[in-house]
């Protein structure tokens, strides 16, 4: 793979180009676009999944997938990472994509953003933080694709920084970061989660220690329930393991009391059933001693 493929500062696009490139957008490739800015990272098989997904068969998505990429590569406006990132459940062997300077230009003028575009290199940022934010595009997928099944309907997805809350603490401003916030549209309710991504890399204690001075700081601030009339959304923090899931709730139980209620901890392969079953899980015997393989 070239550098000009991994490096987006290198991909030069005139104002005339970018003009060219944009009249010849589809609206597909727009909606890429777009979700781009939004998640910053994903991965040609997450793209297959959500834009591919009416094809013949698994190769076939893969192959419309690669040359509807491949031409956005060519336009200067999305590239390829050098290194294959490996992914969450899904897709590791897949390729990473993200947005060039033009394609932010192109987005920005879209959505009339005037303000500077991302200047972080991508060649700045560390293997875990892609990482996490492919894990977090994963979850997003996962949505689309139970969206694309008609087994729910997302009413909003909104990833960070628009997912993040202030508030107000004793005089003092904080903030609430979580990864991703959704609501889920179920039979004319809206069902809502904080999503949170956990990759096994902190100890719990740090983790008990976002739920009490962040989570449930937020809950006893009453910001969110006066604005989406008293409900609180379900706090879910979504592992790679069972043996993870089984370790954070054992501290969370001991540490947050009745609070526990509040919070959801799951695998990633749970996340599915958990926004199908409206934040509770369908039974399953033996769970407690099922192992990763």
């Amino acid at each position: 793979m070239s550098n000009q493929q991994n490096q987006p500062e290198n991909k030069r696009v005139s104002r005339k180009q970018l003009i060219e490139v944009e009249e010849q957008l589809t609206d597909k490739d727009k909606e890429l676009l777009l979700l781009l800015r939004k998640c910053r990272f994903l991965s040609t098989e997450q793209i297959r999944r959500i834009f591919f997904h009416n094809s013949p068969n698994e190769t076939a998505g893969k192959k419309r997938a690669n040359r509807f990429i491949n031409r956005l590569d060519t336009a200067g406006v999305i590239f390829f990472l050098e290194r294959r990132i490996g992914g969450i459940q899904k897709g590791s062997s897949s390729r990473v994509i993200s947005l060039t300077p033009a394609g932010y230009k192109l987005v920005y003028k879209w959505l009339e953003i005037h303000k500077p575009y991302p200047k972080k290199r991508i060649t700045e940022l560390s293997y875990f933080n892609i990482t996490h934010h492919l894990a977090i595009s994963e979850i997003y997928t996962q949505l689309m694709e139970l969206q694309l099944q008609d087994k729910l309907e997302v009413h909003l997805s909104q990833f960070e920084p628009a997912a993040w809350r202030t508030f107000n603490q004793r005089g003092i401003l904080k903030f609430l970061k979580p990864d991703l916030y959704v609501e889920l549209l179920v039979d004319d309710y809206i069902d809502s989660y904080f999503l949170e991504i956990d990759l096994d890399s902190e100890p719990p204690h740090r983790i008990v220690k976002k739920c009490q001075e962040a989570y449930l700081a937020y809950f006893q601030s009453g910001v969110e329930q006066r604005q989406h009339d008293g409900v609180f959304p379900f706090i879910v923090w979504i592992v790679p393991s069972i043996k993870r899931r089984d370790t954070l709730l054992k501290h969370l139980t001991q540490k947050l009391g009745e609070s526990i209620l509040l919070f959801r901890v799951i695998t990633f392969e749970e996340f599915s059933l958990l926004m199908i079953g409206g934040g509770e899980l369908p039974e399953k015997e033996g769970d407690e001693h099922d192992e990763e393989k």
